[in-house]
């Protein structure tokens, strides 16, 4: 289980810098 909540926290994280990275694109364009 602690594996797993570390897969999912890591993935909300990623998913937190890709956000930003493509709100980031968005407004540059």
């Amino acid at each position: 289980h602690e594996l797993l909540y570390q897969k999912e926290k890591i993935i909300e994280r990623v998913n937190e810098v890709l956000g930003e990275k493509v709100i980031n694109d968005v407004v540059i364009k």
